[in-house]
């Protein structure tokens, strides 16, 4: 709601993914964590929903309030958040970030960094996950590919 998708529900998005998948498409989920005013009980439903999906393949990220966004505004007028910090940083959506832009009031960085991490590891560490990803796998390059990527949830735990 506070993204103004309230047009937009759980049930029109397993829907969604139902019709990808029998279109014969494969389907990524895009899950975002540290919304102002977002709690760790919502991170960890965000988690839970991500794995009710049948996704082939999920994205987690953190919260970056770019300029000229009304979460930059609200992050601002909130006060923990430096509004330069575009000025020092350069930080990437993917893989596992060390550090973050902002914080919502509540939790804390690392808490916010361990639940990134933890979506990664439980939508990935799944049995049916790994199972899927297995039999998907096409050539040696493909192989090498997901044990890197499982070696680096392993190692950032």
């Amino acid at each position: 709601k506070s993204l103004n998708k309230g047009w937009l529900n759980r049930k029109k998005i397993k829907e969604a993914v139902s019709l990808t998948r029998r279109a014969g498409l494969r389907t990524r989920g895009y899950f975002m964590f540290g919304f102002i005013g977002e709690t760790l009980e919502e991170m960890v439903q965000t988690i839970k929903f991500s794995k009710e999906l049948t996704l082939d393949f999920a994205t987690f990220s953190i919260l970056v309030p770019l300029p000229g966004t009304e979460d930059y505004q609200r992050a601002k007028k909130e006060g923990r958040f430096d509004p330069f910090y575009w000025k020092n940083k350069v930080l990437s959506e993917i893989s596992f970030p060390n550090d973050v832009v902002y914080v919502p009031a509540g939790i804390t960085k690392d808490e916010l960094l361990a639940i990134h991490r933890k979506a990664c590891r439980e939508f990935y560490f799944r049995p049916k996950t790994v199972l899927r990803r297995l039999l998907d796998l096409r050539s040696l390059s493909n192989l090498a590919g997901s044990l890197k990527g499982a070696l680096r949830l392993i190692h950032n735990n």
